[in-house]
């Protein structure tokens, strides 16, 4: 049981950290306009990413 603990915990705080890091170095603005918007989600591009990154 404590290692399954220590695992879940482990995976949280890498999950974590990726998207507080993604939030604030621009990366999700980045992601939304340069790839969604040219893929066919253009007026939504950066909302979407939002979503997914929250």
């Amino acid at each position: 049981m404590n290692g399954t603990l220590l695992l879940r915990f482990a995976v949280a705080v890498i999950l974590l950290t990726h998207s507080v890091f993604g939030m604030f170095d621009n990366g999700v603005n980045d992601f939304g306009n340069l790839y969604l918007n040219q893929i066919g989600f253009a007026p939504f591009g950066v909302f979407i990413a939002w979503l997914i990154k929250l």
